[in-house]
């Protein structure tokens, strides 16, 4: 697996209000450490120590030992306009060639897929990947997770779009998308290569009958 960090600026730390679900004081959180008790023991340490980092959470062998990382900073402020297209190629061909051993690889941008109000250019639009960026990772064969902060408004609406949107742009047969209900609304679009069709669909049929969902911290649709 490989991992596509979109790392900006160092933002704001977020209020503890944002990891109340780890509290296992509260009955149904408790469920949550069912879910995966060795990442839970691996993971919860580095928000009650404020911890929180991409190094730290890459050292700490919660993924595979194999995950490949791809966390060069993705910040063009100080870059003149006219020079930040060539910086996107630039840093998108870096991820294409560290990642390209990988099966599946999961982008992690800022906020999301991109939208009509923001262009890839502006200062904000480093908190994005366009559809455009995520193609030749899918071209070459491998499955694509992406990273999608909740929409405003019609969730339904907004993930029937989004797949649509990724069909056009991408070719491809099947998506799926993941649904985190705490807290805050997260989605994670499952876009599997042809050749790995039948294997994501066997780990979503697991992801179904697991702890994850029984417990409700997430659904799984297909879109």
């Amino acid at each position: 697996m490989g991992i596509v960090w979109i790392k900006t600026k160092i933002a704001p730390v977020p209020s503890q209000i944002t990891f109340r679900y780890l509290d296992t004081s509260v009955e149904k959180n408790k469920s949550l450490v069912a879910c995966d008790p060795e990442l839970y023991r691996i993971l919860k340490p580095l928000v009650d120590r404020e911890m929180r980092t991409i190094a730290n959470l890459q050292t700490s062998h919660a993924l595979p030992a194999n995950t490949v990382y791809f966390d060069k900073l993705f910040d063009f402020r100080d870059i003149p306009l006219d020079d930040r297209f060539r910086f996107r190629q630039d840093w998108f061909r870096g991820a294409l060639n560290v990642l390209q051993d990988t099966d599946m690889v999961f982008f992690d941008p800022d906020t999301g897929m991109e939208i009509p109000s923001m262009k890839r250019h502006r200062n904000g639009g480093t908190k994005y990947v366009w559809y455009d960026e995520l193609k030749p990772f899918f071209e070459r064969g491998q499955s694509l997770v992406v990273y999608q902060h909740g929409d405003h408004g019609a969730v339904e609406q907004a993930i029937k779009r989004r797949g649509r949107e990724l069909r056009d742009a991408l070719k491809c047969k099947r998506i799926w998308v993941a649904r985190w209900h705490r807290v805050q609304s997260r989605f994670y679009f499952i876009i599997p290569a042809d050749e790995h069709i039948a294997r994501i669909e066997q780990a979503i049929s697991w992801l179904h009958a697991s702890p994850w969902c029984l417990g409700e911290h997430f659904s799984v649709s297909e879109v």
